[in-house]
């Protein structure tokens, strides 16, 4: 039995990031473990990483599931806030407090029926310009 499938996409693979590694690898594990449970059957799961301006990257994960109902959108974030029998609230809520630790951002971008994006936007240097390189 599968658990769905993730491609990764790195377009740009200078940048560095500079934070907690644990912290910014929970935070995508909490949207690909919202994104399977959400799911009707095994997602798709993509993580792009890209450039967008010489001093920031983006993250973009993005699934194929069902999409977050527009009656909700506003409310993801909040912590305790959850449409799971057994979710306690805390997966997105903790995204978000991580990305802004880290003085990023994080943007959702949703369909019903057509999946969900996630943009986290985070402060990086070029690989060049790190003294331990790339």
């Amino acid at each position: 039995e599968s658990n769905g499938c993730l491609t990764l996409n790195v377009v740009d693979s200078t940048a560095v990031v500079h934070g907690n590694q644990q912290a910014l690898v929970g935070a995508l594990l909490n949207l690909a473990d919202n994104a399977i449970q959400a799911a009707d059957e095994p997602p798709r799961l993509e993580l792009s990483v890209l450039r967008l301006q010489p001093d920031r990257i983006a993250l973009i994960f993005t699934d194929d599931g069902p999409g977050i109902p527009p009656e909700i959108q506003d409310r993801i974030f909040e912590p305790f806030f959850t449409t799971r029998h057994h979710g306690i609230g805390l997966g997105l809520a903790v995204v978000q407090s991580v990305v802004e630790a880290h003085k990023g951002a994080v943007d959702l971008d949703t369909m019903r029926f057509q999946g969900t994006s996630f943009t986290i936007s985070l402060p990086c240097i070029s690989g060049q310009d790190h003294p331990y390189g790339t």
